[in-house]
């Protein structure tokens, strides 16, 4: 018996006398020796096991069983099973039931790569992902397992060095614009930027964004097409006082506004605009209407106080005036300063007055606002002891401050608006025909003086055409001639004096004005040093109205006394 074959002729009975042999299916005697039987087999082949050869040689094979994911697609046993498992993406099938893609049913993912589907046959299609970036390591496919930013997207950050998020910054936030190219995510680090609409960066600095919008003259420009004056297309609003008349923005509110009562207003209407005050008043004991309205210091004291207590600028305290008690406001209106018997209506000889007074205001809600602060308790409680400080400031005689036996500010206020007319273009509100405050520094002044005056200057009128009349001769009297001539000189010395008086009058009036003007521009009245020096410092320029006043109708009604006199005496005596 021989391997893998039976002995067909032998020489003997043992192994070694056997000489010619038949092998078994798929054994060969490849040496043609009989007597180690048939010691060959089918050859070994890729990826498989021969299971049918017609020879040893790998040619023979002619049946083939393959290896775990190999297979033998072309037919031919005999190149054994040449075909592995697919290549897929970014990965290593492990793991196929045919040679195709689609037949991988394992995967090993390479690095940073993953089947977050579990798909084998896709391969390993994610990788690592970053928020704005590119990530060069992670434990996963989502973004937050990121381990290492390689690099940001175009204007985006890894700020916080937190591959986590991502790079979580962008270009920062500028001014009234938009930052579309930097090189940090700090504001610095702007190099390109985009404007809102009607904004310019007019420095060309990216960083500090669109520093300019669009500017207007006295007001506000709305639209515009470059951040000059001349660049503004539409005003939304003017500043106070001002108008843009010509409908033309690009110079602005060009226009303001000037009143008859000197109060420049805010609203115009055709020629007309319209004025917002309050009105109040505040009863004086002790004070009679004719003194208060004598006394330009009490005057200015008063309107001083009213300021500062309300915090607004002097000049729009007006029409201060002193009335009877309980006269309405209607009945003791303001009457521009001039010399008139009609001006006693207003007075009376009561040992107490109501001073009335009005606040100007530029809009009806501040009016609205002044009323209340005039009948709210801080106004109502502090307004007399403000007086009282102001009244020593400005020099009023300590008898008529002490005669002032209480001040009581009426807890009722109005406000009004009126519509008066406007005298033309822009030109400055104060108006030097009038003090700031509006006061009629001549009522009462000397009314009984003039009366007097007239009164004499009749009699005296009357007494020369009496002589005239019966003395046919009396110019051939001296004394008659004297005395007549006396009279006519001191008749036209008493006119001199009074043209010269009005113009001192004048004068003292515009130069207290002019300097009380240079004022105008406080707006906050809490400190007023400077307005009580400026009253100091022009007390000395003039006297009071009220005391040239008395003083000229004094000398005038002397005088005229004295004309009289001579002219009776040279007359009479002949």
């Amino acid at each position: 018996m021989v391997a893998h074959g039976t002995c067909t002729t032998c020489i003997s009975a043992g192994v070694g006398g056997c000489t010619t042999v038949i092998c078994d299916i798929n054994k060969f005697d490849t040496n043609d020796n009989a007597i180690d039987g048939c010691e060959a087999e089918c050859a070994i082949v890729n990826h498989g096991i021969c299971t049918t050869c017609n020879s040893a040689l790998v040619s023979g094979c002619t049946a083939i069983s393959c290896d775990t994911n190999n297979f033998n697609i072309n037919g031919n046993a005999a190149d054994g099973c040449e075909i592995g498992c697919a290549a897929l993406n970014h990965g290593t099938c492990t793991a196929c039931d045919s040679a195709v893609s689609s037949g991988c049913t394992a995967i090993t993912c390479d690095s940073n790569k993953f089947d977050t589907n579990g798909n084998a046959a896709d391969g390993c299609e994610a990788g690592c992902v970053a928020t704005n970036g590119i990530c060069s390591t992670c434990n996963s496919a989502i973004a937050s397992d990121c381990t290492s930013i390689l690099s940001c997207d175009t204007n985006k950050f890894d700020a916080n060095g937190n591959a986590g998020d991502g790079c979580e910054a962008e270009c920062a936030n500028v001014p009234d614009g938009t930052c579309i190219a930097c090189n940090s995510a700090a504001a610095s680090g702007c190099t390109s930027v985009t404007c809102n609409t009607h904004k310019f960066d007019s420095n060309n600095d990216a960083s500090d964004g669109c520093e300019v919008g669009c500017v207007a003259t006295n007001g506000i420009c709305s639209t515009c097409d470059s951040a000059t004056v001349s660049g503004c297309t539409s005003i939304s609003s003017c500043d106070d006082n001002k108008y843009d008349t010509n409908n033309n923005p690009a110079d602005g509110c060009e226009s303001g506004c000037s009143a008859t009562n000197s109060i420049c207003c805010n609203t115009l209407i055709g020629s007309e605009c319209k004025r917002f005050f309050i009105e109040h008043r505040v009863k004086l004991v002790g004070m009679k209407a004719i003194d208060f309205n004598q006394n330009s210091k009490l005057k200015v004291a008063f309107a001083l106080s009213v300021a500062k207590l309300l915090k607004v600028s002097y000049e729009l305290v007006t029409h201060v005036r002193a009335c009877t008690v309980g006269a309405l406001f209607s009945d003791c209106s303001f009457v521009k300063p001039r010399r008139s018997l009609g001006n006693l209506r207003i007075l009376a000889t009561d040992d107490s007055s109501d001073i009335l007074y009005e606040v100007n205001s530029p809009t009806q809600e501040k009016s609205e606002l002044l009323k209340n602060m005039v009948v709210g308790s801080p106004y109502q409680n502090s307004f007399e002891k403000e007086f009282k400080v102001y009244m020593v400031e400005n020099n009023v005689d300590s008898d008529v401050i002490s005669s002032i036996q209480s001040v009581q500010p009426d807890p009722i206020a109005s406000p009004h608006i009126t519509l008066i007319s406007v005298e033309g273009q822009a030109h400055n509100s104060t108006d030097i025909n009038s003090t700031p405050y509006d006061v009629d520094t001549t009522i009462g002044n000397d009314d009984s003086f003039l009366v007097i005056f007239v009164v004499f200057f009749v009699v005296a009128s009357a007494v020369v055409a009496f002589c005239f009349k019966h003395q046919y001769n009396m110019f051939q009297n001296r004394l008659v001639l004297g005395g007549s001539l006396i009279f006519c000189v001191i008749v036209a010395v008493v006119l001199v004096t009074v043209f010269i008086s009005a113009q001192a009058t004048s004068l003292c009036n515009i130069e207290t004005i002019t300097n009380i003007t240079n004022i105008t521009n406080i707006t906050n009245i809490t400190n007023i040093t400077n307005i009580t020096n400026i009253t100091k410092n022009n007390r000395n320029l003039c006297r009071p109205n009220s005391d040239h006043a008395n003083m000229v109708a004094f000398i005038i009604t002397l005088l005229t006394v004295a004309a009289t006199a001579a002219g009776a005496f040279g007359c009479f005596w002949s």
